[in-house]
């Protein structure tokens, strides 16, 4: 299964297009838990560097707590992306979309070389290390759409649609929690 796992990540440097293909065939889910494992050690390592906002202290908790994050953000993305797709009448693979949304994970894996660069030649971190992890944010964003353009074969702004509604149902729906908790109260 290494091995396999090797020669897939090789594979997907030397000709991209092909290996994507072959991972929407195949399904390999053991690699879309290591490249999601892959980029919130990446994660973690590169905002302990930076000293970037975490809410606890870095440590063993926040660690397990990003890892938490990743996989289970991985599942419910995979899961509503193929939802919606299937609700609009295309079909693929929800194994081969969880795998490749994983790859799109190891962007955070570059993360790690360019805040230690910043922080060899830049004493203060400021804008600098921010902008980086909003470029790799948006990279990362980038590749996830590319995906579920590839798994499902949906037109570019399509798969930027599926991609967002996750997105925008974790950002809406506490504040209609919150907006019926507080007329329930007042009421």
């Amino acid at each position: 299964m290494f091995s396999n796992t090797l020669e897939i990540l090789s594979d997907l440097l030397e000709s991209p297009s092909q290996t994507v293909q072959r991972i929407v065939v195949t399904r390999p889910i053991p690699l879309g838990f290591l490249a999601y494992l892959v980029g919130a050690v990446s994660l973690f390592l590169s905002r302990c560097l930076a000293h970037r906002g975490f809410l606890m202290e870095p440590g063993l908790p926040l660690f397990l707590w990003i890892c938490f994050w990743q996989l289970s953000l991985g599942f419910f993305l995979t899961a509503l992306a193929h939802l919606f797709v299937e609700m609009g009448g295309g079909s693929g693979s929800a194994k081969g979309l969880f795998v490749l949304l994983g790859l799109s994970e190891l962007v955070w894996a570059v993360t790690l070389p360019v805040v230690l660069i910043l922080g060899l030649f830049l004493p203060v971190q400021g804008w600098e290390v921010s902008s980086a992890f909003l470029i790799f944010g948006f990279l990362n964003l980038f590749f996830k759409a590319k995906s579920i353009q590839v798994n499902y074969g949906v037109p570019s702004s399509r798969a930027w649609f599926i991609l967002a509604l996750p997105y925008l149902l974790i950002f809406i729906l506490p504040i209609v929690f919150m907006g019926l908790t507080v007329w329930g109260i007042i009421s």
